[in-house]
């Protein structure tokens, strides 16, 4: 399969995320009046927030369209396939498939990890994580600045560990589909399934700023490599999540919930003292310090709690 034979499947592929992106429109805004309806709905302006959001990502992307098709998850992995370090096979082998899915979630979990410990890539991350509510809408609250680099760990990655386009695509669009689900604010288990999968219950406790429940349930399909690698914590019944972030955010501003982060860093940058403490302040865990005595990640947070050990 050529470049361009291999590319125009992908595009095929990527077309069906425009049609879960229009379903996870449509679907939020049928939870938001559900929820007016009920009277669930405690601060409009977060809702209008994240909306708001929706159209600014529509619009940038359309807009910069031609800029962003050499950064999609298709044309990177197709890109990438070409100089692929192992060759797990095509679409039709089920170990493919396996093989596939556990190497692109092992990606997301080391990208999303890194999302979460990387101060500069934290401030792209954070909108998704600063409204106080779940629900589809805030599944959807991305900055526009993550699409710069989820695509190389989610597209180009897995292609250069083996994996074929093809699968890449279809799990990524899979995985866009569940992102759905796991934001939707309806009480969903899943029964035993909920040992095996990433449920509604494990996401909420990701988007939880409870110190027991931070920093945990990187992945968004299965609970493999967060069970393996140490960061799975099932809710707890007496231990309510609380969602949104540590920093007091306006969630109902985009400008501060989208860009308060980077205003933060910036000033921490001003007041460093050198290159050095300007490098820890981009590339070290929010909370990082020059001064060690003031340090507050939230691994030093959960030491002195007892929840982690040295």
């Amino acid at each position: 399969m050529d470049f361009l034979e291999a590319y125009m499947d992908m595009k095929t592929l990527q077309s069906f995320l425009s049609l879960v992106f229009l379903s996870a429109i449509v679907l939020g805004i049928t939870e938001l009046v559900i929820h007016h309806y009920y009277k669930k709905i405690r601060n409009k302006g977060e809702r209008g927030m994240t909306l708001f959001s929706l159209l600014i990502a529509a619009v940038f992307v359309n807009l910069f369209g031609f800029v962003f098709v050499p950064l999609s998850i298709g044309f990177l992995a197709v890109s990438a396939s070409s100089y692929a370090l192992l060759d797990l096979g095509g679409t039709g082998s089920i170990i493919s498939w396996v093989a596939g899915l556990m190497i692109y979630e092992l990606s997301h979990w080391f990208i999303h990890m890194a999302s979460h410990k990387v101060r500069l890539l934290w401030c792209m991350h954070a909108p998704h994580h600063a409204p106080e509510d779940m629900n589809i809408l805030v599944g959807h609250n991305l900055s526009v600045f993550e699409i710069t680099y989820l695509p190389i760990f989610l597209g180009a990655v897995p292609a250069l560990l083996g994996v074929d386009p093809i699968i890449i695509v279809t799990i990524n669009v899979l995985d866009q589909i569940w992102n759905i689900v796991i934001h939707c604010s309806a009480d969903m288990k899943f029964g035993f399934l909920r040992h095996f999968i990433i449920t509604p219950d494990h996401h909420r406790v990701h988007h939880s700023k409870n110190l027991v429940y931070m920093d945990t349930n990187y992945t968004t399909l299965v609970l493999l490599w967060d069970t393996i690698l140490g960061t799975r914590v099932d809710l707890k019944e007496d231990e309510q999540p609380i969602y949104g972030i540590t920093r007091d955010t306006k969630t109902g501003s985009y400008i501060d919930t989208h860009f308060g982060e980077f205003r933060e860093l910036w000033q921490d940058i001003k007041s460093a003292p050198d290159l050095k403490a300007i490098l820890g302040y981009i590339c070290l865990p929010p909370g990082w310090s020059p001064d060690k005595s003031k340090i507050n990640t939230v691994k030093t947070q959960k030491i002195a709690a007892g929840l982690m050990k040295v």
